[in-house]
């Protein structure tokens, strides 16, 4: 479904109407089991893939794989995002029906997808995460290959370069229009034309979001995030599909939960973007009686109301998300090292821990009582 997050009555009429009789979702559904009554009444076989949080008072659907609903599941493997479910579950089928291969060549697509969701990068993640990037790095899918070429990405490790390689083939469909992004990935014909269409709209795009964030930069100094207040802003004339790139953003600069606001008409839609430490649909859940829909998990989050509660919404929010960054301890490392240490063979087996991120810091260190990043060694092995 490129047309929105979720099950809905016309898009189940419309695909009935084309004769589908299996519906498989990833990413979301848990909590549509009117829709999914509708889609089995219609005659479709359903099941549903997701990692999201299941409402308070909400009936989760039949045949349902998420691993979100039952606390055990959940604490054990709660990291994975709808990209890393899914493949858990392709995997499980290509081993039951023989066919263990095909999998492997799998872990770049779910590698962009967990990237693109704001996973975690250590447990259950990383034996996804890190031969998927590896196969991005050595360009085994050609789609991929052209659009690293095209936006200059040379190590998908990165964390800022592997999310705007996930970001070409997000296949955003207010910015993309159709699901160009995974037809161009599975190599269908015109591929190199959806490459060429998607790079172009994500460097548009990308051009596009730098702006709103330095327009966004200047409303924060002004109301004095940057010195401490909640990091909550309204920006109406910001298109939806951008407001979570600018919450993004302000989320990176602060270390705190960010929240970025548009009026559309008589609705507010908001998104939010948070660091580790602040769960995000907690905080919704916490205003589930003042809003429309709502929706996402600890990192990423959104939600529509009535534009009439949006002065409340506002100040909500900026209760709930005054939440301090953690700043790391500047005396702090990880480990003391002499220059003699700093051997290439060294530097190869600090790279091997890449990506870094949440669910796995990058490691600190302290050369001659000078703390040093794990980002600033590497930055000498690739000078």
């Amino acid at each position: 479904n490129v047309e929105g997050h979720g099950l809905y009555p016309e898009l189940i009429e419309r695909l009935a109407g084309r004769g589908v009789r299996l519906l498989l979702t990833t990413d979301g559904c848990t909590a549509n089991a009117a829709e999914v009554a509708q889609a089995e009444s219609l005659g479709m076989d359903v099941y549903v893939t997701d990692h999201h949080v299941l409402a308070e008072g909400r009936t989760a659907v039949p045949n349902l794989v998420n691993p979100m609903v039952d606390p055990t599941t959940a604490e054990r493997y709660g990291d994975l995002t709808g990209a890393g479910v899914a493949a858990w579950l392709a995997r499980e089928l290509l081993e039951r029906g023989g066919m263990p291969e095909p999998y492997d060549a799998l872990f770049d697509l779910v590698a962009l997808g967990t990237i693109a969701d704001y996973g975690d990068v250590g447990r259950n993640n990383r034996p996804l995460l890190v031969p998927g990037l590896q196969a991005c790095a050595r360009g085994d899918r050609a789609a991929v290959d052209i659009a690293m070429r095209r936006l200059e990405i040379g190590d998908p490790f990165n964390d800022r370069e592997a999310r705007r390689l996930a970001g070409v083939f997000a296949a955003i469909p207010s910015i993309h229009g159709e699901s160009r992004g995974l037809a161009a990935l599975l190599g269908r014909d015109g591929w190199r034309r959806d490459v060429d269409a998607l790079t172009g709209a994500y460097l548009g795009a990308e051009e596009t979001v730098r702006r709103a964030v330095e327009s966004a930069r200047a409303q924060a100094e002004q109301e004095g995030i940057f010195a401490g207040a909640p990091a909550v802003l309204r920006q109406d004339e910001l298109g939806h599909r951008y407001l979570g790139a600018v919450a993004g953003a302000l989320m990176r600069e602060t270390g705190r939960p960010a929240a970025v606001l548009a009026r559309k008409g008589d609705t507010v839609v908001a998104e939010l973007r948070g660091p580790e430490h602040v769960h995000l649909v907690e905080v919704l859940g916490e205003l589930r009686d003042q809003l429309d829909s709502w929706g996402g998990h600890r990192r990423a989050a959104g939600f529509s109301a009535s534009a009439d509660r949006l002065e409340a919404l506002t100040l909500a929010l900026r209760d709930r998300l005054d939440v301090a960054a953690r700043e790391p301890d500047p005396e702090a490392a990880d480990l003391d090292l002499d220059t003699a240490d700093i051997t290439p063979e060294f530097l190869d087996a600090l790279a091997a821990t890449r990506p870094w991120g949440n669910g796995n810091a990058a490691p600190t260190f302290r050369v001659e009582n000078r703390l040093v990043t794990a980002e600033e060694l590497l930055g000498r092995r690739l000078s």
